[in-house]
């Protein structure tokens, strides 16, 4: 069965390889980002036959707009998120602190919020959030953001509980360290660093990430709900 899909921070990385996969199963899926990835929003939406839709998940009113815009929305795929690193907790700036708490945390609340009703009333939904493999491993530096997808793992924990009687699960996928551009543009030592925590020696590609997020919100997965998925390769095992 196709399902109507919105996916936050869908322009790019993992939220990319999200919407191509939901396309790929037969979704209508909207693509939900800032005004500046507009143009890589719309260049893929039109290559997956879906749409973009500009949003700032921090702000309430544009949540609150984006959403109405799906109409009928079945599976919402929380990926928008920020991430300032190397900054020590007790040198984190107030304003960086707030920017991650704001868009990782809130913002993944906000779009949860304003989507449960109409799937509540429908009787279905899925609803996939993104955490992170830094929200349970200290890693220096990370305070802030892991604070935020620490939050992300009790939200999603929390909100499966409220609305698993309304046929509606609630899920989160916790990635490790993804191949990326930002990820490429590591110096060769951090790159080392990390790829030595790794059990399987590698960096994920965004596509496997992806692919847990779309059975999480599949009709397959509905009998698992408050659940956090580690996708990390085996990261601080060895």
């Amino acid at each position: 069965m196709s399902h109507t899909s919105l996916v936050t921070g869908g322009a790019q990385g993992i939220g990319a390889a999200v919407a191509r996969r939901l396309a790929r199963r037969g979704d209508e899926v909207w693509l939900a980002d800032l005004e500046d990835k507009r143009a890589e929003g719309e260049d893929l939406a039109g290559d997956l036959g879906g749409g973009f839709i500009v949003i700032d998940v921090s702000e309430p009113s544009s949540v609150d707009q984006a959403i109405k815009g799906c109409e009928g929305l079945d599976v919402l795929v929380n990926c928008a998120g920020v991430t300032i690193p190397g900054e020590p907790v007790d040198e984190v700036p107030t304003e960086h602190w707030n920017a991650q708490i704001a868009v990782n945390l809130t913002g993944t609340w906000l779009c949860l919020r304003a989507a449960a009703g109409s799937m509540r009333a429908r009787g279905w939904g899925r609803i996939v959030n993104l955490a992170s493999g830094l929200a349970t491993r200290g890693m220096p530096g990370s305070a802030a953001y892991a604070a935020s997808k620490a939050g992300v793992t009790g939200l999603t924990r929390a909100a499966a509980a409220d609305l698993a009687p309304h046929g509606i699960t609630v899920n989160g996928v916790s990635p490790g360290y993804v191949d990326t551009p930002m990820t490429r543009d590591f110096p060769d030592a951090l790159r080392a660093a990390r790829l030595a925590e790794i059990g399987m020696g590698r960096f994920a590609d965004p596509d496997e990430i992806a692919a847990v997020v779309e059975f999480l919100s599949s009709d397959d997965a509905a009998y698992l709900t408050g659940e956090i998925v580690d996708v990390t390769g085996g990261y601080r095992i060895c």
